[in-house]
């Protein structure tokens, strides 16, 4: 059996086999122990599996998949070869319908078109698809991991009207079975509009995504994690469509949110942040745009450090705000703080810092220079 072999080629677990007489050492990089390491264990799971729950068991072809996956990066062949006989295998012992058999297929579908059968991966992804459907309901996360596949797949190889009618299938199914207002229908609704926005039209996504967003609000809240991510892409829709003001608006409104639950300083507050700034400068607000920069930067320094690319970057930004503003939009205080940090983390003589002490000298503005450090 195939597996079987790939247990000997490899070596069992305390089986003495050494590194150096390992038949498929021309295929393991030497810079990559890590995929050593998960192979192996992986190989001791389904052993044990097999010892323990027996070679048709659901978990044992759990293991054989993962194994199959394990090597797909280094050996895609063998790869192809492993899950080919694990779906044949599982579909024997469990039927075609079990869910770890649908599993087995799912991953043999992205092995073969990520080997180049193109259009036998596709055919084999939307039967998956269609039997998970009908077995395990189309919000199942199992589901929608086959579903995200194939629109990924469609979009590379049919383009975005392939993603969108299939999107437009299930959200047609999910309003006949629930009603329009449902958990599920909305999530469908949201997955229409992102496949349009994906495929280059926002103007037509931005009614589905409003109506995903103000029906997750209606029903679960405007601080669930649902109705935030439908807000933020609402709002990236609508910068999209040129309209920076009305989606810093947008941003302002989810940022308020976050700011209080997760924090000022979590990771998805501090993204929602930059979305804001970056709207705010590209309508031309800089007298909004400086402080909140300054906050971002004032936040990435305590968490990640003064030399970190994502705080210079972030006073990079801060510095080109500063400077496209009209020269009466920036306070005196707030201009001397950022030009106080801009010095402090870039350096006297970077190019951000020159530029800002060339628009407001500070003899101009009462302020000592003091020596040159």
């Amino acid at each position: 059996m195939a597996e079987q072999a790939l247990l000997v080629q490899h070596g069992p677990p305390n089986s003495g086999v050494r590194a150096t007489k390992d038949p498929h050492s021309n295929v393991i990089p030497p810079s990559n122990p890590g995929w050593k390491a998960t192979v192996a264990a992986t190989l001791r799971s389904l052993d044990l599996s097999r010892r323990v729950l027996g070679a048709d068991h659901q978990e044992t072809f759990r293991w054989m998949s993962k194994l199959a996956g394990a090597i797909q990066p280094i050996d895609a062949g063998l790869a192809l070869k492993l899950h080919r006989f694990t779906a044949t295998r599982a579909a024997d012992a469990l039927g075609i319908r079990h869910p770890r058999t649908l599993h087995c297929r799912h991953y043999l579908a992205i092995c073969l078109h990520e080997s180049g059968e193109t259009e036998a991966g596709l055919a084999l992804l939307r039967e998956v698809l269609d039997r998970r459907e009908r077995a395990l309901g189309p919000e199942h996360p199992d589901t929608q991991a086959t579903a995200k596949a194939l629109a990924r797949y469609l979009d590379a190889n049919e383009g975005s009207q392939a993603v969108v009618r299939l999107f437009r299938g299930t959200l047609e199914r999910n309003q006949q079975k629930y009603g329009a207002d449902h958990p599920r229908t909305l999530t469908s609704v949201h997955d229409v509009a992102m496949s349009i926005a994906t495929g280059g039209d926002p103007v037509r996504a931005l009614p589905l995504l409003r109506r995903a967003m103000e029906g997750r609000e209606k029903l679960l809240g405007q601080e669930h994690p649902d109705t935030l991510a439908s807000l933020n892409e609402v709002a990236v829709c609508t910068a999209s469509t040129g309209d920076p003001a009305g989606a810093a608006r947008l941003f302002q409104s989810a940022l308020a949110i976050r700011d209080r639950d997760p924090g000022p300083d979590h990771p998805d507050t501090l993204v929602t942040l930059g979305n804001l700034v970056a709207c705010l400068h590209a309508a031309g607000n800089m007298a909004d745009a400086v402080p909140l920069q300054l906050r971002k930067v004032r936040s990435h320094e305590r968490q990640l450090g003064s030399g970190h690319p994502d705080t210079l970057q972030a006073i990079v930004f801060l510095s080109n705000c500063v400077i496209r503003a009209d020269s009466d939009a920036i306070a005196l205080p707030l201009f001397l703080q950022v030009l106080d940090v801009t010095e402090r983390l870039l350096g006297l003589y970077h190019l951000a810092s020159v530029a800002l002490r060339d628009l407001r000298p500070l003899s101009t503005l009462g302020v000592a220079a003091g020596p040159l450090r």
